[in-house]
């Protein structure tokens, strides 16, 4: 087998070198390209809004937003969704357990202000006017059928949601071909999207922008909330993945480093 045709054990083994490479960066660095990484699947979000506006629907939704995930791999920034597979380089003694939680939450807050930092210009540039007000309304539509999920079923959506992008993450490993990860990349992400499952850094965006929007269609506490639950269940998602397909391939083992 070609490198340029891996099998699904070859991902496996270098995926916890690549993930270990990541956790391992410099605060600074790894901050700076949360907030990168934030900001591109903040212009996934807002490419979904004008999608549904203009009659494209959920599935076309999608498909945009998946541009925003292209963007995180092919510059090589720091997701946190993505990061959670960092369990595998922890579970194999390549990094401690302190240094797994560290980075998410490093990266969980550097995404988060990414992704406000594109709200905040979103909204004062008025972008939520644009196709007569339908952009506005559409994210208001998305951001509130958010806000009213239950707690159960925003984990459960949350769970669904980072299986598929952590699968988009993983096959994107397969390649360093930019045509190749953009492949591996849409059809996941289209599903997830398409789906309404909750992925809490994209939540970063829907949710402030439906919020500013909506006129009170629901609150920041209903906000806070889901996005908080969904980051629960993202965690969970990635770390199933993970386990999984690492598991599966007979690839975790232990290491003395």
């Amino acid at each position: 087998m070609s490198k340029a045709d891996p099998t699904g054990a070859d991902i496996a083994e270098k995926a916890p070198l690549i993930l270990k490479k990541k956790a391992l960066g410099e605060t600074a660095n790894m901050a700076v390209l949360a907030i990168a990484a934030g900001a591109f699947i903040a212009f996934g979000s807002i490419g979904s809004f004008v999608a549904e506006a203009s009659g494209g629907g959920p599935v076309l939704g999608g498909l945009v937003f998946s541009v925003g995930l292209i963007l995180v791999m092919v510059a090589g920034t720091q997701l946190f969704t993505g990061n959670t597979m960092m369990v595998l380089p922890d579970l194999e003694g390549r990094l401690n357990t302190s240094l797994v939680l560290y980075g998410w939450v490093t990266v969980w807050l550097g995404n988060l202000v990414g992704s406000l930092a594109i709200v905040v210009l979103f909204i004062a540039a008025g972008g939520g006017d644009a196709l007569d007000g339908a952009v506005g309304q559409a994210a208001v539509d998305t951001a509130s059928s958010k806000a009213a999920k239950g707690s159960w079923a925003i984990i459960a959506s949350a769970i669904l949601a980072n299986m598929l992008v952590c699968l988009a993450v993983w096959m994107s490993m397969a390649t360093k071909s930019v045509a190749g990860r953009i492949l591996a990349i849409i059809g996941p992400i289209t599903i997830f999207v398409a789906s309404g499952f909750e992925h809490s850094i994209a939540n970063m965006s829907i949710l402030p922008i439906g919020w500013a929007m909506g006129d009170g269609a629901f609150s920041v506490l209903d906000m806070t909330h889901n996005i908080l639950l969904a980051t629960v269940g993202n965690i969970i998602g990635g770390i199933l993945v993970a386990l999984v397909l690492s598991g599966g391939h007979g690839t975790i083992e232990r290491v003395d480093e």
